[in-house]
């Protein structure tokens, strides 16, 4: 399973607004309750980046989001 986890992250961020952290972290709950520790592991990746960009300044995010995008 090969995503690119800080678009996920971003897109998650511009649908959930504060609760993109909550949503990411319940599919990595179900993944992991359903012995995919694959889908387990990209959801970490995940969660990582929306603790990352939610953290940044909007100068980093912009710059970062500008870089997903093209």
């Amino acid at each position: 399973m090969d995503i690119d986890a800080n678009r996920t992250a971003a897109m998650l961020i511009d649908q959930y607004r504060d609760k993109a952290w909550f949503f990411a972290s319940k599919r990595a709950d179900q993944s992991w309750r359903d012995n995919d520790p694959e889908a387990a592991a990209v959801w970490l990746r995940v969660l990582d980046r929306i603790g990352y960009l939610q953290s940044a300044t909007y100068q980093e995010y912009r710059s970062l989001d500008s870089g997903i995008w093209q």
